[in-house]
């Protein structure tokens, strides 16, 4: 999965390998992993007489337990007109499993042609000028 040492197995605990992955790899959930044949030993006790063979057998890939719903947070402009360009961030966002993708929508707006900046229109005010 990549060069040592980005990519490095060390033991946890006596019945435990952690796998460390560099940053961007490529493993897909359903993939399989092995172990490299004859790399993988525990450590020898030699004054019980003891030493194990080499670790060997594989794992499939399988989602993260507990699967963690993805959090988006959005960040950019609240209004916007119709010159202006729109900047949206997502950076801030987590749990995404990877680099996500997002796909935006306009689902409604409100035109504020008669209330720039905000203000509030009043037609009185227009009818005495």
């Amino acid at each position: 999965l990549g060069p040592y040492p980005e990519t490095n197995c060390k033991w946890a605990s006596d019945d435990l390998v952690q796998i460390s992955l560099p940053r961007v790899f490529d493993i897909q959930v359903g993939d399989q992993i092995f172990l490299k044949a004859d790399t993988i030993y525990t450590i020898p006790r030699p004054q019980d007489n003891e030493y194990s063979m080499a670790a060997q057998g594989g794992i499939a890939i399988s989602l993260p337990d507990p699967l963690e719903q993805p959090v988006v947070i959005v960040t950019g402009q609240t209004e916007i007109d119709e010159c202006s360009p729109l900047q949206l961030y997502a950076t801030d966002s987590y749990f995404l499993g990877g680099k996500a993708s997002y796909r935006w929508e306009l689902l409604g707006y409100t035109d504020l042609t008669n209330n720039p900046a905000g203000r509030i229109y009043n037609q009185t005010k227009m009818d005495l000028l």
